[in-house]
């Protein structure tokens, strides 16, 4: 099997689909199970049955739910309990290429799984809470036979497996708590536990208008997958309205009409009192950046001060799995922090709801704010960060959601409505917002975008619980990475040479800027003398943004670069994947300086993200084109078609009547015709029209002939006439002399005999 084969078979392989609400998800068994028809034409027609089903229902809570695992477990190869957001959007994009399924460039036979891709949306969206917030993880009814423990008998029970997906590193639902009314999805009770069941406050990077555009441009087009992006459009507006008006409202950056910086970007005041800042993530594991990143050693200062002076520490013991991730902070008391800040976000929920319904708000509500829990949350947990990749793929989002929306402005689809001008005017706002939040985070002296800290304050001196943002960020100085995130976002509009300037930190090899170092790309901290890591998602990301800004030469090497460390091929130009070992496996990330793969506690070597990205780097994408249909409507449409038929009909009806007129008409002329040909035959018998020959001068046989020959000419009108100047005498037994009398009225001639 070839390496886009088995790249395909990986992600296939972590994909199941549960009725809804899910249920039993670990003792099911995998995709590949015979208890299941997986053909490409089942999975094809059962998606169609849903999306018409779909069609009369405005909610994704009553369709099968598709769930992505991460990785297969490393002891039993069985999916997990949960589903990463970044990691099955990576997942949907790929999926979406076997739409044109055919021989695969290792000379094996693909088959069309496109269909798993909106399914895949369909149960991410459906996590969404009613005030747009899309969690990082969502997790499978049954995740833990625990579940369903209380409070009481916790205290009996291992607690660290109860924070931890159960021999993996991955934090379980009991670790996020429940979120605020409005940020959870209005999830069916069954047995008394929630099938919705999600990280909490902990959000996802805004991949998914991305994924969501660039799936059904790759697809065919069809009738069902223009449904699923109008399906897929409504969650994500309401998402990144979430993002700008939740989280960048603080955002400032009309210095035209706003010189003090005491408006909003809608034109309102800021309340000084209840004041936002501008961020994206409030907490590490929101960013795809890793934990063991030398960034959170800088950002997370103040959270690990604080940590040291409640003399604060985890009330369980980490598991094992979590100890030996690759991942694992080595920093002392950077994951503790990441711990703290969890619990803390714990705590102010249940103080939020507690005050929400003691005071009888509803957050959830339409009348009032549904982001209100963001900044009562920064008062109790002081840490948010403009990052650098999360605004990347905002920026990028924002764009490719306009998009959308104008294809979906063009068409006329059955059971659902045009997006509106409003919605269309507030995404254009919104590019705008979230272009201008990359902008900001340029670094003009270290020639390199730079995630920026926002500064919190005590309340009072004595204050320990309470704290107000600062209107100031600090600069992380820090080479990672996720600093070229930025070319994700799309530089191509940018004033000046960043692009190229980032080109030539990824060339340097000397400096702390520098991340030629290996003999791969590209590594995670900057600087040749420390330890790095190679992420394939990260690759992926600044390669496709390098090539769309116009870096081709540099976006396709780290492209190559990556194909080659998969395959453990030199990376040299030339390099054949043909050469590709078949034991080829897909580890979430490598050793920067050995190659070495590397895993996340308790998975193995079957990481979605990777093979997503392996198989969007080898199967190449299709134009990204559009044909708009015209702008009529389907009822319109039927009208004018309607109206053609009727016309044809008038026009046809006419042609008959008119044929049938002419034909009388004709008849009548051919009467006419026959009585010229017997009135020219009657004279020409002298003897019954003039009498005897006798009476005929001499030399009128050549006058006689020339009248028949003109009267054969010029008809029966001239032949009349000349019956009235002719000098021949008319008998008075001719049939013609009582003719003669009433059309001359006693001018012809008497006979006298």
């Amino acid at each position: 099997m070839g390496l886009e084969s088995k790249s395909l078979r990986t992600i296939l392989a972590n994909i199941r689909t549960d009725p809804a609400p899910p249920s039993s998800f670990l003792a099911t068994p995998a995709f590949t199970s015979d208890t299941e028809d997986t053909s490409p034409s089942t999975v094809r027609q059962r998606h169609q049955r849903r999306v018409l089903t779909a069609a009369n229902t405005n909610t994704t809570q009553q369709r099968a739910q598709t769930f992505i695992s991460p990785c297969l477990a490393s002891n039993n190869d069985q999916q997990l309990p949960l589903q990463e957001a970044t990691s099955a959007l990576l997942a949907a994009r790929a999926v979406a290429k076997t739409g044109d399924a055919g021989d695969a460039a290792d000379g094996t036979t693909n088959e069309d799984y496109s269909a798993f891709t909106w399914d895949i949306l369909d149960t991410m969206l459906s996590s969404a809470g009613s005030n747009g917030f899309i969690p990082r993880y969502r997790y499978s009814t049954d995740w833990n036979a625990s579940a369903t423990m209380t409070t009481a008998t916790v205290a009996s029970t291992n607690v660290s497996e109860m924070y931890y997906i159960s021999g993996t590193a991955y934090p379980s639902p009991l670790m996020f708590g429940d979120a605020p009314s409005s940020y959870t999805a209005g999830s069916v009770i069954k047995n008394g536990v929630p099938s919705t069941i999600v990280s909490g406050r902990i959000s996802s990077p805004p991949f998914h208008a991305t994924a969501a555009l660039h799936s059904f441009y790759l697809s065919n087009q069809t009738d069902v997958d223009l449904w699923g992006l109008r399906r897929t459009f409504d969650g994500l507006w309401r998402y990144h309205r979430f993002l700008h008006e939740g989280l960048l409202r603080g955002c400032i950056y009309d210095t035209a009409n706003n010189e003090e910086g005491n408006l909003n970007n809608d034109g309102s005041e800021l309340n000084q009192n209840d004041f936002v800042p501008c961020y994206n993530i409030i907490h590490p594991w929101e960013s795809d950046i890793e934990q063991s990143s030398p960034l959170w050693l800088h950002a997370m200062q103040p959270i690990i001060d604080k940590t040291k002076e409640e003399n604060w520490s985890p009330s369980f013991d980490l598991p094992r799995e979590v100890l030996e991730s690759f991942d694992y902070p080595k920093e002392d008391g950077v994951y503790d922090a990441m711990l703290y800040l969890i619990e803390c976000h714990r705590n102010a929920t249940i103080e939020f709801d507690a005050e929400q319904n003691q005071t009888g708000s509803n957050v959830g509500a339409d009348s009032f704010d549904p982001y209100a829990f963001e900044p009562y949350l920064l008062q109790r947990c002081p840490f948010a960060m403009l990052d650098v990749g999360t605004a990347a793929a905002l920026a990028r989002a924002d764009q490719d959601l306009l998009t959308m929306c104008q294809i979906l402005r063009e068409e006329d689809i059955p059971h659902a409505n045009r997006p509106t001008q409003l919605e269309l005017d507030a995404i254009e706002t919104w590019s705008v917002q979230s272009r201008m939040a990359l902008d900001s985070l340029w670094d003009g002296d270290r020639r390199s975008y730079l995630s920026h800290s926002v500064i919190f304050q005590r309340m009072s001196p004595n204050e320990t619980t309470w704290y107000t943002a600062s209107n100031e960020t600090v600069t992380l100085d820090v080479p990672i990475s996720g600093n070229f995130m930025a070319a994700w976002g799309d530089l191509t509009e940018v004033a000046d040479d960043r692009a190229t300037a980032m080109s030539y930190q990824l060339l340097q090899s000397h400096g702390a800027y520098a991340f030629n170092c290996d003999e791969y790309h590209i590594r995670s901290a900057g600087g040749c003398k420390s330890t790095a890591i190679i992420d394939a998602a990260t690759n992926y990301w600044v390669s496709y943004g390098l090539m769309q800004s116009e870096e081709t030469g540099l976006g396709r090497y780290i492209r190559n670069s990556t194909l080659n460390l998969v395959c453990h091929l030199p990376n040299v130009d030339g390099t054949s994947l043909t050469r590709c070992p078949s034991d080829v496996t897909f580890p979430v990330a490598y050793d920067a300086q050995t190659g070495t793969a590397l895993n996340r506690g308790g998975c193995s070597s079957t990481f979605t993200a990777s093979a997503a990205v392996v198989f969007n780097l080898l199967v190449p994408d299709k134009p990204f084109e559009y044909v708009a249909p015209p702008p009529l409507s389907s009822s319109w449409v039927i009208f004018l078609i309607s109206l053609e038929l009727f016309i044809a009909l008038g026009i046809g009806l006419s042609c008959v009547l008119l044929s049938v007129n002419m034909m009388r008409r004709l008849s009548s002329e051919d009467d006419g015709d026959t009585f010229v040909r017997l009135l020219r035959s009657q004279r020409a018998d002298a003897s019954f029209l003039y009498g005897d020959s006798a009476d005929i001068a001499a030399g009128d046989e050549d006058v006689f002939d020339e009248t028949t020959s003109a009267a054969a000419a010029v008809g029966l009108g001239e032949e009349l006439g000349r019956l009235q100047e002719s000098p021949i005498r008319v008998k008075a037994s001719s049939p013609l002399r009582n003719v003669q009398r009433y059309l001359f009225r006693g001018r012809a001639r008497d006979d006298e005999g």
